[in-house]
């Protein structure tokens, strides 16, 4: 049979799918497209039957490409089930199965479940028919077993020792271990720390855990222990308890710490170093505090004691202090401080004042010394004694100067005392006898009674105390000629001679200016222009002619303005 060859192409899709035990797939395709050479031709053959009723046509296409054969039927299509399978649920509520069919003839199916149905945990039976036949169907059983964790082999995992190879501790290799599942293929294990890590000296856990192809688990424990071997286990050095006092308003304060390890390993400390610690139990129980290597279960503890402000306390209390006088002006101490304590923020520090060193010269009688201590956080006390300085002339050398100036020192109480000084000496402010003249608070004291006497230039005066000392006119100190007493010339020296001289301002004499004879351009003065009491007198250069005498060189004397310009004349 001949027949004309037409132009065509044809394309097949091939889908192609691998399913494992437990129903898992994996999916992939491929395309066949088929071209005929020649759009001219021949297609020679025949058709025949056999004895199975198989309707076979023989046919070949004659192209200029060459010959090909043709095949064609017309027959039944046929199914083909799988075998009975089980499966592992995931849960109580069943698990979802997958599988497939094969026809002939690429005909339409119907299964009863559907694939990818949920299966309940039992036995069910599947039906698959094609479609539009009566005869042509299949069936097999799908078991769903209930869910089963994995089974470790072997069911206890032995314990692992291995010895130090550092002072750290060593890289441990253990068995891989297995796990089984007799329905949903060979579970995955795993351990954490996994083998081959680096193990600390001690004990460590290792958690190990298998997992099924649903994702039921099973887990098991075991430990490695790291033996120190010819290495000493590494210890950890921690503070003794510590103790410290809140700063005044706050309710906690930061606190560090050192804690020094035998050798270089990581630890940690629970609460670490520079945290806020504040007081338990109003301060009467401690913060504790845990330090350990990491991956060790050894703990090192101390605790944190925290304080609430309290100030110092002077233990005892300071007592007065009566001494002898042992300086010629009162007495020079060097004692300790009173002791004061805090129990929390270490030792107070104590100043006084007056202090109570050599610095200081502790006058005759009765001096009060305030004491101020504070401690670490700035909490203060005070307290208070008394120093008596007694019996003045007791000390060496004497109150009143040394033998060439001073009689005696007569006591007066406890504290005070008087003078008996040499001739040419008179007793000065500070009570030791001296022959220099300083500026005195007026009183009627003897040594502030003077005579005004003509000398034997009747423009001149002596001016001389009871005792017969005068003025004199004397040496320069420090570049300052100085006015001393000494005793009377009875030839009218001319260095004990001076001019009185009225200060008038507009008719009214405001006092007198003392020149001395041998040094007629100098006046007697205040040192310095001072109003203290005790300032030295000096002579300093006299007003100009025409000027106002400064204040310091004016002097109230007992004596009338007619009796001055007499004597001045």
């Amino acid at each position: 049979m001949n027949h004309p060859l037409p132009a065509f192409t044809y394309v097949w899709q091939v889908s192609c799918t691998a399913t494992d035990n437990v129903g898992l797939t994996s999916e992939a395709s491929f395309t066949i497209t088929v071209t005929c050479m020649s759009a001219s031709g021949l297609i020679k053959g025949s058709a025949s039957v056999s004895a199975a009723n198989l309707l076979t046509f023989d046919y070949t296409a004659i192209t200029a490409g060459g010959l090909y054969p043709i095949t064609a039927w017309e027959v039944p299509g046929t199914i083909i089930a799988p075998g009975d399978m089980a499966v592992e649920a995931a849960g109580s509520s069943g698990a979802v199965v997958t599988f497939f069919i094969t026809t002939t003839n690429d005909v339409d199916y119907a299964c009863t479940p559907a694939s990818g149905s949920i299966f309940p945990i039992g036995n069910t039976t599947v039906q698959c028919s094609i479609l539009g036949s009566d005869t042509a169907s299949a069936t097999f059983v799908v078991t769903v077993v209930p869910p089963t964790p994995p089974v470790f082999d072997p069911t206890t995992l032995p314990n692992v020792t291995a010895n130090a190879t550092s002072v750290q501790g060593a890289l441990v290799q253990f068995p891989v271990f297995t796990a089984s599942d007799v329905h949903s293929g060979p579970p995955i294990v795993a351990c954490l720390p996994p083998s081959n890590s680096f193990f600390t000296i001690g004990t460590t856990p290792v958690f190990c855990s298998a997992t099924d192809g649903v994702g039921n688990s099973a887990s098991q424990t075991f430990y490695v222990t790291v033996l120190s071997s010819t290495f000493p286990e590494p210890t950890l050095q921690v503070p003794v308890n510590i103790s410290y006092e809140l700063i005044p308003g706050s309710t906690s304060r930061i606190v560090t710490y050192d804690v020094t390890p035998s050798v270089d390993l990581p630890f940690t400390c629970t609460p670490p170093s520079g945290s806020y610690f504040s007081p338990q139990s109003g301060g009467s129980a401690p913060n504790n505090v845990s330090c350990k290597f990491d991956g060790s279960v050894t703990e090192y503890t101390f605790g944190v004691w925290i304080w609430p402000s309290t100030a110092p306390v002077f233990t005892p209390p300071p007592s007065d202090v009566t001494v002898s006088a042992n300086h010629s002006r009162g007495a020079i101490l060097t004692i300790p401080h009173p002791a004061a304590i805090d129990a929390h923020s270490g030792p107070p520090t104590v100043d006084c004042d007056p202090p109570l060193d050599d610095s200081y010269l502790f006058p005759h009688g009765e001096t009060t010394v305030t004491c101020v201590a504070v401690d670490g956080v700035g909490m203060q006390a005070s307290a208070s004694f008394m120093v008596k300085v007694e019996n003045p002339c007791d000390s060496n050398p004497s109150p009143c100067g040394p033998a060439e100036v001073a009689i005696s020192c007569n006591p007066i109480g406890v504290y005070d005392f008087t003078c008996t000084c040499q001739a040419g000496y008179i007793q000065g402010p500070s009570g030791a006898c001296t022959r220099s003249l300083t500026q005195q608070v007026c009183t009627n004291g003897t040594t502030q009674w003077l005579d005004f006497q003509v000398t034997n230039n009747t423009a001149a005066y002596s001016i001389c105390t009871p005792a017969a000392l005068c003025f004199t006119a004397g040496p320069a100190t420090d570049l300052v000629p100085v006015v001393t007493m000494a005793g009377k010339d009875l030839n009218g020296a001319p260095d004990q001679s001076f001019y009185i001289r009225p200060v008038i301002v507009n008719s009214l004499t405001l006092g007198y200016t003392l020149i001395p004879m041998q040094q007629p351009t100098k006046c007697l003065a205040v040192r310095g222009g001072s109003y203290a009491n005790g300032a030295d007198l000096v002579l300093a250069d006299c007003a100009r002619y025409g000027a106002t005498a400064p204040p310091e060189q004016i002097f109230g004397l007992p004596i009338s303005s007619n009796a001055g310009a007499q004597a001045e004349g």
